[in-house]
């Protein structure tokens, strides 16, 4: 009787821990509402804090052991999230924006990976990594300018415009909601100002008639070769955001102007583009 008693124990608790597999693999409580619950008390993104974080995803499907969130949108991406019948949230998989309009999917690291990857801070050495060598700088083209001295890299299904000392990098897409444009401008330093002293002594004259400051809230920006200071720009009905550099007697102006409406600001993604086609400029000399 005591060996019977002795096998039945193990038994007991074998069914007991299969049917808790069973069940967390079912987790009926796993439901669209109690997902996005847990969802908001998430973030992808912690260095956009005061930013609201993920929208509502486009689709949601139950899967073993929780629910997934498929193509849900951030400040500083597009996601598909994982959520377990524990009720943990975890990144599965970050979109790459297309500049056309389309997401292309690319694995990330998990769990600080996927963030380092799909936002990178303004705040890079000359010896940091770019975001993924796979996507950034992999069979793109190369322009390069004698002149002024200078070379930069961007996706090949973006044109290059050249008129005169004026450069342009866009996706010439008349669809407001997929505008992308970025333009480099070089000018000659004839008042011998820093960068500090160019963006404090700008102005440019208002409607109302009077001259103010267009850069709100600029600082540093060190991204590759590029040591500056970035700012929003406010300019009659643009809004843009702008990279100064100044560099050997030159004043380098790199400027993102981009959807989803003309006079509104670039989204993350376009100013994360912004970056990682930036970090491919070099100076030659």
């Amino acid at each position: 009787m005591s060996t019977r008693h002795g096998f039945t124990l193990p038994l007991i608790i074998i069914a007991i821990l299969f049917s808790i597999v069973i069940l967390a693999a079912w987790s009926p409580w796993v439901t669209d509402g109690f997902a996005l619950n847990k969802l908001k008390t998430y973030s992808p993104c912690p260095q956009l804090a005061a930013v609201p974080d993920f929208k509502t995803p486009s689709t949601s499907q139950k899967v073993l052991f929780g629910r997934k969130l498929i193509k849900t949108e951030s400040a500083c991406g597009t996601y598909d999230i994982f959520i377990s019948a524990l009720g943990t949230v975890h990144q599965v998989k970050f979109y790459k924006i297309d500049i056309g309009g389309t997401s292309d999917p690319v694995s990330c690291k998990l769990p600080e990976g996927c963030n380092d990857e799909s936002y990178p801070s303004t705040q890079k050495s000359k010896t940091d990594e770019t975001a993924n060598p796979d996507l950034i700088g992999a069979n793109w083209k190369t322009y390069t300018n004698e002149k002024f001295r200078y070379s930069i890299q961007y996706p090949s299904n973006l044109q290059l415009i050249v008129n005169n000392d004026h450069l342009s990098v866009t996706n010439n897409n008349n669809d407001t909601k997929h505008y992308f444009n970025i333009s480099i401008e070089v000018s000659d330093n004839t008042k011998n100002q820093t960068t500090q002293d160019f963006v404090h002594n700008s102005k440019i004259l208002t409607a109302s008639g009077e001259y103010k400051n267009p850069f709100v809230a600029p600082k540093p920006y060190t991204y590759g070769e590029i040591e500056g200071i970035i700012s929003d720009v406010t300019n009659g009905d643009d809004f843009y955001v702008e990279v100064i550099q100044v560099n050997n007697g030159k004043i380098y102006e790199f400027k993102l102007l981009a959807g989803p409406d003309t006079g509104t600001k670039p989204t993350d993604e376009y100013r994360n583009i912004f970056d990682q086609i930036l970090s491919t400029f070099k100076f030659l000399d």
